[in-house]
């Protein structure tokens, strides 16, 4: 199919779903006419597994000191209570659809993050890092890559700022493919 693009230089194609993929396949797919690479589930992914990092430093910051957030138990509390999303897609034991809750990459997790009680819990995790520098040893324990930059004096070692740098990581294969 994408040979016979070729005959009809002024069509493009979508990529529907290309979350996941390397950025050498994603400048593949670019070099194949396919202009549009609709993303989806792998920025929430993205956004999951920040937000997991931080909680995880909030709670080696914070137990003790501040309320928690507990954002990772009670997500996984909503998506119980609540398996519409999920129960379709996740399969196996009971421990194995555990970890795809958490960690799988169609992320159906993203269906509750707009949910009132979560958004909630992810307000108090990102508040109870207002005015709170992140030891660099915790940041490299769960967010290596953002570490990294920290240390070079290309990002705010802020959560917030952290946590849209994860998220950047994801977008910037994109851009690689579309820039070169």
């Amino acid at each position: 199919m994408v040979a016979a693009l070729k005959e009809y230089p002024d069509l493009v194609f979508e990529g529907h779903s290309s979350d996941y993929q390397t950025a050498a396949n994603l400048a593949k797919m670019v070099d194949d006419k396919i202009a549009i690479l609709k993303v989806g589930p792998s920025l929430t992914y993205a956004y999951r597994q920040g937000l997991f990092a931080l909680a995880m430093i909030e709670r080696e910051m914070f137990t003790g000191i501040k309320p928690l957030s507990d954002f990772i138990a009670v997500l996984e509390e909503m998506m119980l209570n609540e398996p519409k999303y999920w129960e379709k897609y996740y399969h196996g034991s009971e421990n194995k659809k555990r970890l795809a809750r958490k960690y799988s990459f169609s992320d159906r997790s993203r269906y509750y993050l707009p949910v009132p009680a979560i958004e909630d819990r992810i307000d108090v995790l990102m508040d109870n890092f207002k005015d709170e520098t992140i030891p660099l040893t915790l940041l490299s324990q769960y967010l290596p890559v953002q570490y990294q930059k920290v240390r070079a004096g290309e990002l705010d070692n802020e959560a917030e700022s952290l946590l849209k740098d994860v998220i950047g990581v994801y977008v910037d294969c994109y851009l690689q493919a579309i820039k070169r």
